[in-house]
């Protein structure tokens, strides 16, 4: 997350927003999250699992929309 969802201010690693004081640990958490679906589903597909990548990559896309998690959805849907 490069800018605040509530100000857009860019952030630095601080737990709130330098300028409206928004908590963002929760988002942050989120955006881990997101991250470390991604790379099973990326691990998944692969080890050739296709169906099992597409449930962790749609999961991803769940928590955060990202273009290479869309992208390797689309991958994965063609591995089938």
């Amino acid at each position: 997350m490069d800018r605040c969802p509530n100000c857009r201010a860019r952030l630095d690693d601080a737990p709130t927003c330098r300028r409206c004081g928004i908590d963002l640990a929760r988002l942050r958490q989120i955006e881990h999250a997101a991250d470390a679906v991604l790379v099973r589903g990326l691990s998944r597909l692969a080890d050739g699992d296709a169906d099992a990548a597409a449930h962790h990559l749609r999961h991803a896309l769940s928590l955060r929309r990202s273009p290479l998690a869309t992208s390797l959805l689309a991958l994965s849907k063609a591995c089938r």
